[in-house]
């Protein structure tokens, strides 16, 4: 198996044996990058291991530059790489590799601007080095582990689910709901399997839920076209569109509750939950695992099966026509067997329409956390 960018041709093609067998050689203590291991988690342990707090790491590689304040899992710039691989003495293209920015590009068709939201990934909102939003886990893999780490493939939005325990992932600590956070460990952490606020163990998790058998195999398959290197692009923007619908026909006001996609989908939800109005990637495990459900029930249909159900419903080609850039060949395909016809809008407001409801309170406390990034982005 070949890891490699087509799009990024000045990295060279790694292996995964050469993945697999990373290990940070030059200083005192080995430290071996554990399987699918993300590239914060292996500095911190790597730190901690020579008694050295990760702001002191931060400082011994990258000197001034506030490294915690930024999410390295995600995207390094070329410097940075730079400055990483002559310090740890590993070369910058297997560096690359254990970011998520390869798995980005080889989910979407469009280029990635690294100043921007990806929609696969999740943000770790912060303030400082405070995080706002959480890195998630599975508290029997950190219990299992001989040397509990984190996961690489935790991060993305489209992975709610444990693979090997089919349990849904965790995203806050058990005792004080503290987001996890690595960059706070310190000299007297144990290990990353204890919260850095109120140091209880990770993994004393009761009663968690249970994924959906359609989830995990759809998402399990997913992982598994990622390390063999096949094209899933076309797979990720079928699955982002699908979700844009299902979110849409939620918020619809025009009774689609009763349609027959919503029969199909067969999601519980308020027109003002979170569901429908706050970006995917800031939702919970829980919500994004009934979007990600309904989608992948979606995403098993045949061609004509889903034709049948859109058009059932009462979707039209309008509602493909906004952005044709970022539809699947498989979407584009559905959009030209729909009607052309727009619905008949009426020229006069119902008077005895009333206001609609409030925001649930997680809806609320979310769409604040994202005004206060959006004002400290404009503030800097």
């Amino acid at each position: 198996m070949a890891y490699a960018d087509t799009r990024h041709a000045k990295y060279q093609c790694i292996t995964s044996i050469e993945l697999s067998n990373l290990s940070i050689n030059s200083w005192h203590i080995h430290t071996e990058l554990l399987p699918d291991e993300a590239l914060s988690s292996w500095l911190i342990r790597a730190g901690l291991r020579h008694a050295i707090e990760p702001l002191a790491i931060g400082r011994i590689i990258w000197g001034h530059w506030r490294v915690w304040t930024r999410d390295i899992d995600r995207w390094l710039p070329n410097q940075r790489l730079e400055e990483l691989s002559q310090e740890i003495q590993i070369h910058r293209d297997l560096l690359y590799h254990v970011t998520l920015t390869p798995w980005a590009r080889q989910m979407s068709l469009s280029p990635l601007n690294p100043q921007q939201r990806w929609y696969w990934v999740t943000s770790l909102s912060h303030r400082n080095r405070s995080r706002q939003s959480s890195f998630a886990f599975c508290p029997h893999c950190l219990a299992e582990d001989a040397i509990p780490y984190m996961r690489k493939s935790w991060r993305f939005s489209w992975v709610t689910t444990c693979p090997t325990h089919k349990t849904i992932l965790s995203e806050a600590c058990p005792h004080c709901h503290y987001a996890v956070n690595l960059s706070r460990h310190t000299l007297s952490s144990k290990s990353l399997r204890y919260c850095t606020s109120c140091h209880g163990d990770l993994t004393a998790v009761s009663n968690q839920a249970v994924a959906s058998k359609q989830s995990h195999e759809t998402q399990g398959q997913l992982i598994e076209a990622l390390y063999a290197k096949e094209p899933v692009a076309q797979d990720f923007t079928t699955l982002k569109f699908l979700i844009k619908l299902i979110r849409q026909s939620l918020a619809s006001k025009r009774n689609m509750h009763n349609s027959p996609l919503h029969t199909f989908i067969n999601i519980a939800n308020d027109t003002r939950s979170p569901l429908c109005s706050i970006c995917f990637t800031e939702l919970s495990i829980k919500d994004r695992h009934a979007l990600l459900t309904a989608a992948f029930k979606l995403m098993s249909l045949k061609d004509s099966s889903l034709v049948d159900l859109l058009i059932e419903t009462g979707v039209t080609q309008s509602a493909f026509l906004k952005d044709k850039t970022e539809l699947s060949n498989k979407i584009l395909r559905i959009s030209k067997q729909l009607p052309t016809h727009q619905r008949v809008r009426l020229r006069q407001r119902d008077a005895s329409i009333r206001w609609p409801e409030p925001r649930s309170l997680e809806a609320t406390q979310r769409l604040i956390k994202i005004l206060h990034k959006s004002i400290r982005a404009d503030d800097k």
